[in-house]
């Protein structure tokens, strides 16, 4: 131990406070080490210091628990899903949106998404899609557009696929 750090515990032992609970502490302390004061005070230390890390460990722990319970909770937020709509009013619109039946190759869907293969990129327009109430349009390439739908991904296929595309 250096003397660096046992002079200023001791001047602390001396030394007065004018807080009162502090000043009997500090006195109790001197007569029970009976001139082990330096010795007690780093132990005080180290048990104070090791009592911070603890609680700081406690914080950061409830603050990724709280982080995960916020992220779970919003991904349960977002369900795709669309308005309740007629059928052939809704498939009126998607031909509409995707270029007419011409630019319509093939229609699959996959959960839900309704996946349709199109001819030219150009003529399709997602500012329709979005206005007929489709929640997403994904362009993955260039031959071919995602939608997101929802539950009734399955019926438009349905109805698309009856219209002989």
């Amino acid at each position: 131990m250096t003397l660096d750090f046992i002079v200023p515990m001791l001047i602390l032992l001396q030394w007065r406070t004018n807080i009162p609970f502090l000043d009997q502490m500090l006195e109790k302390l001197s007569k029970l080490s009976g001139g082990r004061e330096e010795i007690v005070l780093l132990a005080l230390f180290i048990l104070l210091l090791l009592f911070l890390l603890f609680i700081r460990r406690v914080i950061r722990k409830r603050r990724q628990k709280e982080a995960l319970q916020y992220h779970i909770e919003e991904k349960d937020r977002y369900h795709i899903s669309m308005e309740k709509q007629d059928l052939h009013k809704l498939v009126s619109l998607l031909i509409e949106g995707l270029g007419g039946k011409d630019n319509i190759l093939s229609v699959r869907f996959d959960a839900k998404k309704l996946k349709v293969k199109i001819k030219e990129y150009a003529l399709v327009q997602e500012n329709t899609l979005r206005m007929a109430g489709f929640p997403g349009v994904v362009r993955p390439s260039k031959d071919e557009v995602h939608l997101l739908i929802g539950d009734e991904a399955g019926e438009l296929c349905e109805a698309l696929q009856n219209l002989n595309l």
